[in-house]
């Protein structure tokens, strides 16, 4: 991820208020709905900002680290690849590596 991050979300924070401020001028009343879709982080950019970061051409089979695991409605976890859960209850996500 960035190494300003919060500055970064400081700086957004600040054009989105100093925008609504020019909006309320102008007259526009802002609505509930776009304030909370200002708030709302983009998953999308975060993911793809993880995996540019990540180093994948140095995976080992046994190597050690977290693991990603996902359960039946959705919610997910990180782990160690020797996480024991009860049968069914989460499944490890496996990337394969194009190569």
């Amino acid at each position: 991820m960035s190494e300003t991050g919060s500055l970064d979300r400081m700086k957004s924070a600040a054009e989105r208020r100093k925008k609504g401020a020019m909006e309320s001028d102008s007259g526009a009343v802002p609505t509930v709905s776009g304030r909370v879709e200002g708030t709302r982080v983009n998953t999308g950019l975060i993911i793809d900002e993880l995996l540019k970061n990540t180093k994948l051409d140095h995976l080992e089979e046994s190597g050690t680290g977290l693991a990603l695991y996902i359960s039946s409605d959705g919610t997910t976890t990180l782990g160690s690849h020797e996480v024991r859960m009860p049968a069914g209850g989460l499944r490890q996500v496996v990337m394969e590596n194009p190569r």
